[in-house]
């Protein structure tokens, strides 16, 4: 089967902003990363892969994969278009910013029907923020107290035990934006639209979710997230094997997020704090893509994690 794999990073989505800065280098080492681990994992399986790579990238790829040249962003749109026509099956890997994901999810709308994510739909959820939390507080599913600062501002009389406060992009991607606020004066000169959450002291866990279907579901090893710095910044790594009382509630919380969502298929990371109590646990947010978890929990489980995905078949 011919599987098209596309990489916002490796693959032309800033093909022109050469050279990188330094923010930019560390997406793309992560977004690599994630693009060589599951091409080999399905070359492994015996699949052809198509891979669209931006001419100026440093991408060190698998020998058999097929690369498409892209050499300037314009160009994406054309390129994926022709590919998506020719694949069997299609995985999007891309950041929710600025609706990126979304958008490329529209784009390849005629051939829906070959992704292996999840579809448009929560994509659309899971980009925004707001709205993400909101589906789940409905959904009776534990979440930080959240609230959606506006340039109207926040009510002066929010009260002090709010504070700490973590505040994120709406529409932001991993640890992009995310900063802990101490004071309403920090508060005052921080940009809008943000979300404002309710610092949640605990361990930083994800979870990596595969569905084939409502009868297939395949729950990963739980990991604790682990960053560059305390309480967050830029992920370095998940650590495996979670303690046995952490590992039982983050797999509650994970199965409580599956049985709320939307229905879909494909592969779901759920970033959750596990606190001092199981009854103070939340769940942070949900991404519809590949996440950097796929690495890590590839090389510590020594597991093919593609044979997981949904059917390679016919759907």
């Amino acid at each position: 089967m011919k599987v098209l794999v596309f990489e916002f990073m490796v693959g032309g989505g800033v093909a022109d902003q050469h050279p990188f800065d330094a923010e930019l280098q560390v997406f793309f080492r992560q977004g690599h990363g994630m693009l060589r681990a599951v091409c080999e994992d399905l070359l492994s399986l015996g699949h052809q892969v198509i891979v669209p790579v931006d001419v100026q990238a440093e991408a060190e790829l698998p020998d058999d994969v097929e690369r498409v040249d892209v050499e300037r962003e314009s160009d994406v749109d054309s390129v994926l278009l022709a590919a998506a026509s020719e694949a069997d099956r299609i995985l999007l890997i891309a950041p929710e910013t600025d609706g990126c994901l979304e958008r490329l999810a529209n784009l390849l709308n005629d051939f829906a029907h070959k992704f292996i994510g999840p579809d448009v739909g929560l994509i659309r959820l899971a980009a925004d923020k707001w709205k993400c939390h909101q589906w789940y507080v409905q959904h009776k599913v534990p979440c930080p107290d959240s609230i959606l600062l506006t340039d109207e501002g926040v009510d002066p009389q929010l009260p002090m035990e709010f504070f700490p406060c973590v505040v994120k992009p709406v529409d932001g991607a991993g640890s992009e934006g995310v900063r802990l606020i101490s004071s309403m004066s920090e508060l005052a000169v921080v940009a809008r639209p943000l979300l404002m959450q309710k610092f949640v002291v605990g361990a930083p866990v994800s979870v990596s979710v595969i569905v084939e279907s409502s009868e297939a579901v395949h729950f990963l090893e739980p990991g604790r997230q682990i960053f560059d710095s305390d309480p967050f910044g830029v992920h370095l790594r998940t650590q495996y094997p979670l303690e046995s009382g952490l590992r039982e509630r983050a797999l509650s919380l994970a199965r409580h997020v599956v049985e709320t969502s939307p229905q879909f298929v494909g592969y779901v990371g759920i970033d959750m704090v596990l606190a001092e109590d199981a009854a103070s646990d939340v769940l942070i947010e949900i991404n519809p893509r590949l996440t950097t978890s796929y690495c890590f929990l590839r090389e510590w489980s020594k597991q093919n994690l593609a044979e997981k995905f949904p059917s390679l078949e016919s759907r």
